[in-house]
């Protein structure tokens, strides 16, 4: 057995040698060349390579997979309704969301949205907060008079309360809109959780803004055979509204893997 390992070896390489014998040297440096003037020919159409040999794997693809933010979107976000269901007392929806936003003091696509909206001149002391987190899916901040407010997906926010409106944000998420939930609770924050139950205090709707030219990339791929698939973080009917609306075909056959391993 070693003796035929050793003459299996010997063969590969005497095979290896003579084939990249034949192969003229001039080869290398016109494969080079032909994927630097791709990558400059890319360029000149706003594409930028990172990788010199992604030109070839590019012409062999038949499927790509996609982000939404920032691909099929343009990053900006806009506050397009609001619908109130408590008041807190002494407090206006405006008032409450720019407490809240300086109390996170976040930065980022949504929070500039909802500042945007909201404003940021109210300010109330706080006892404690809770960071958005992509786990979790919401944040959180427990005020002195006021109780604790959550902020984030209606789903992972209420969790039993959610049925109570279940059907608005799902008719909101069909339009192509992200919802998020303001809610109350009396209770505090303990161990990055919430104690005592949560109720909706207003439902917030935000619009993702369409690339302008994402529906044109989207059907030339398509008429080139590359299958486009969308892969996102964010309530699946709404990821897959806005999919439809950018051209990709099969996104109202969306799935979720929202609890699977």
């Amino acid at each position: 057995e070693w003796n035929d390992m050793a003459y299996v070896s010997t063969n590969i390489v005497k095979s290896a040698g003579a084939m990249l014998g034949m192969i003229p040297s001039g080869l290398f440096l016109l494969t080079t060349v032909a994927l630097a003037v791709g990558v400059v020919r890319l360029g000149q159409n706003n594409t930028l390579v990172q990788e010199l040999y992604c030109i070839e794997i590019l012409a062999r693809i038949d499927t790509l997979c996609l982000d939404k933010t920032g691909t099929i979107t343009d990053g900006s976000m806009t506050v397009k309704s609001v619908i109130e269901y408590e008041q807190i007392q002494g407090l206006t929806l405006k008032q409450l969301m720019s407490a809240v936003l300086n109390a996170q003091n976040e930065q980022n696509l949504t929070s500039d949205a909802l500042l945007e909206r909201f404003g940021n001149s109210k300010r109330i002391r706080h006892k404690e907060i809770v960071p958005f987190s992509s786990v979790r899916k919401y944040s959180a901040v427990e005020f002195e008079k006021y109780g604790t407010f959550a902020l984030g997906a209606p789903e992972f926010v209420l969790k039993s309360e959610y049925n109570n409106i279940a059907k608005e944000v799902e008719k909101q998420a069909r339009e192509g809109y992200r919802v998020l939930v303001l809610a109350h609770s009396n209770g505090s924050i303990v161990g990055r959780e919430i104690e005592g139950e949560l109720k909706t205090v207003a439902l917030i709707m935000i619009e993702d803004t369409i690339r302008a030219d994402a529906p044109d990339t989207i059907r030339y791929f398509k008429e080139n055979g590359v299958n486009v698939v969308v892969i996102s973080g964010d309530n699946p009917i709404t990821v897959s509204r806005i999919s439809q609306r950018a051209g990709i075909e099969n996104a109202e056959n969306y799935i979720s893997l929202d609890g699977l391993s």
